[in-house]
């Protein structure tokens, strides 16, 4: 194993594949990995930390592949993605993941240390090395799936309970917002599984007997998250529709409530105009109980209205 700590690329060699890796795409650290492995100048501007979109790319002597994997922030619950670049010859393979968010990645690297398991992974071709850490990373990222579903259900059974309130709201668009994430992720794995058959062969090497089986799970991963997405979009137009219905229903009793309040108010009005008609008739000692008798019964004849019309 070779270490250089000023750059930390780290390079494991067994009998058949030397495994180059690097933690942090910084400048320094792509220059230094130019000397190791001379890239083509545009493979190398695309390791700078940006998210690219999942491809494969066949150059001379090596196929590089670009990989996007969703990710489970502890800290807020949401997905985040980070990015794989890989790099694979007949007899190398060179990752770079930003940060070592990877864990399985790490894990890998982890293994390195022990000389029994580090010849047993590298005295595979790079291919094989390859799909090997590929099927870990999907078998991981089944876990944030089921949370995802869950969060669905679980957003789902308080929909009816909790509709219109702010946080509902929120948690949908929360739940669109990392299944959208999610969907980028993967959106070009497939592709790009296709493409890294042509770079095997390209580069002479055998196609791994996992390989079909690696786009089985890609696209269990897709079609999974496609199912998640329709349920997100139906419970966000059943929240959009509850809460529609709520205001629907505010307004119908506002418009019931000022519908008999405008008649009470116009005959008060009238009632209240300086005439001696009014005025006598107010001061006589049945004129009170006589208008608010009136004012009585002209609401309840409105509200059996509303309720013979099913307005109410």
């Amino acid at each position: 194993m070779n270490r250089n700590m000023a750059t930390k690329i780290v390079e494991h060699r067994g009998r058949a594949t030397s495994w180059i890796h690097v933690g942090h795409a910084s400048m320094a650290n792509i220059r230094a990995l130019n000397n190791i492995f001379p890239m083509h100048e545009h493979d190398l501007r695309e390791l700078l930390p940006a998210l690219q979109h999942s491809k494969c790319i066949i150059r001379p002597g090596y196929a590089f592949l670009v990989f996007i994997f969703p990710l489970r922030d502890q800290a807020t619950g949401g997905v985040t993605e980070t990015e794989l670049d890989v790099f694979l010859t007949a007899n190398t393979l060179v990752t770079v993941n930003h940060g070592n968010r990877l864990s399985d990645l790490t894990a890998l690297a982890d293994e390195m240390t022990s000389a029994v398991k580090r010849e047993l992974i590298l005295s595979q071709d790079p291919a094989t090395v390859l799909l090997s850490l590929l099927d870990r990373i999907y078998r991981s990222t089944f876990p944030l799936l089921v949370q995802l579903s869950h969060d669905v259900r679980s957003v789902e059974n308080r929909l009816f309970e909790e509709s219109g309130r702010e946080d509902t709201i929120r948690q949908v668009l929360f739940l669109k917002n990392g299944n959208a994430r999610a969907r980028k992720a993967f959106q070009g794995h497939k592709y790009a599984l296709t493409e890294l058959r042509a770079a095997l062969s390209s580069l002479k090497l055998p196609v791994p007997g996992q390989f079909n089986h690696l786009v089985s799970e890609t696209i269990d991963i897709w079609n999974t998250l496609e199912s998640q997405r329709e349920s997100i979009d139906t419970l966000h137009e059943t929240n959009e529709t509850l809460l529609t219905y709520r205001t629907n229903k505010v307004m119908k009793m506002l418009t019931i409530f000022t519908s008999i309040l405008l008649p009470l108010s116009l005959l008060t009005s009238v009632v209240i105009v300086d005439a001696p008609a009014m005025t006598a008739f107010m001061q006589s000692p049945y004129g009170f109980p006589s208008l608010l008798a009136a004012m009585i019964a002209m609401t309840a004849g409105m509200l059996v209205f509303f309720k013979v019309k099913r307005w109410m």
